[in-house]
């Protein structure tokens, strides 16, 4: 994100949130990545993100919430007010817990008044296909993914958004402009890029 952008999240989640607690807010994008089960990292961007499982702990102990709640990985913010949340899965991909996830990051930005419109707002679960387990129950929806979506060519440049997977564009009814996942090397590719052209 840009510093400016980064300024004004800073300032005004400061005096709602933070009082005397600190919290580590801002981490690179290759940082939210890492996988402490496979010990790797998903992508190795360096541009500055929200911390949004360090947000989501802020956020509870605000509230005095006993039980913490679902969180993504990472929030980027775009100067046109476009915000990206990211969700990084590597090993077995749980439908439910993706959707219950996305939800829950929603209510929480919402009620910190965080975004103006739903229409801002997307949700991208990235993912590695080679992570994912033989046994795993999701594996053919995964090769499917493999088969339509990550072809990439000049006529379908969007192919790269997968839908259908999980049933994760139901989010786009209720909390999200777009909802769906995309590989590792397709969010490097494209989603990156997208970085890259925001911070020139």
């Amino acid at each position: 994100m840009k510093e400016k952008i980064l300024i004004e999240i800073y300032n005004y989640l400061f005096p709602i949130l933070f009082n005397d607690r600190e919290y580590d807010l801002i981490k690179t994008l290759k940082e939210s990545s890492y996988s402490e089960a496979n010990n790797q990292y998903m992508t190795k961007s360096i541009f500055l993100v929200i911390k949004c499982e360090n947000l989501r702990d802020a956020y509870c102990a605000h509230k005095k919430y006993s039980q913490q709640l679902k969180s993504a990985d990472a929030i980027y913010k775009f100067e046109n007010k476009k915000i990206y949340l990211i969700e990084f899965k590597s090993g077995a991909v749980k439908g439910e817990n993706i959707l219950k996830k996305g939800e829950s990051v929603f209510n929480i930005l919402e009620d910190l008044k965080f975004f103006d419109d739903k229409k801002y707002l997307s949700y991208i679960v990235v993912y590695n296909p080679k992570d994912i387990p033989i046994e795993s129950s999701e594996l053919e929806d995964i090769t499917d993914i493999i088969i339509d979506f990550s072809i990439d060519t000049q006529e379908n440049y969007k192919d790269y958004k997968n839908k259908e997977l999980h049933d994760i564009s139901s989010l786009e009814e209720k909390f999200f402009h777009e909802a769906y996942f995309c590989t590792k090397d397709d969010f490097n590719k494209y989603i990156v890029k997208e970085f890259e052209e925001e911070e020139k």
